[in-house]
C-alpha cells in the first residue's frame, strides 16, 4: 500500500514537474506530407513507437519546418528539445 502511494506521488511530480523525463529524446517518425515554403521544408510527422508502428499516443504533428531534405513515406529521426512536442529532425533513417 505504501509502495503504490509513492509510485503514484513520484509519477505526479514526474509529470507535472519534468514530462521530458517520461518519453525519450530522440524517436522515430514517419513524414506523412512534405512540402517546401520559405526555403525550408515543411512536414506533418507521426510519431513511431519502438517497434516502427505508428505511436497512437501522439497526434499527427504538422508544419515541422526544417533544412533537412526528406520524402512523404520515409522515416526520420526526431529530438524533442527540453521535452516539449516541438520535434527537431536530425536527418533520415535508412
Amino acid at each position: 500500500m505504501v509502495d503504490e502511494l509513492i509510485k503514484t506521488g513520484v509519477q505526479k511530480v514526474l509529470s507535472e514537474n519534468y514530462p521530458y523525463l517520461l518519453r525519450p529524446a530522440v524517436m522515430y517518425a514517419k513524414v506523412t506530407a512534405a512540402q517546401t515554403a520559405d526555403g525550408y521544408y515543411v512536414y506533418a510527422l507521426k510519431i513511431l513507437d519502438k517497434n516502427g508502428e505508428v505511436d497512437n499516443g501522439f497526434k499527427e504533428i504538422p508544419n515541422v519546418r526544417s533544412k533537412v531534405q526528406a520524402e512523404s513515406g520515409s522515416t526520420v529521426a526526431v529530438a524533442l528539445p527540453y521535452g516539449e512536442l516541438n520535434p527537431f529532425i536530425l536527418g533520415a533513417v535508412v
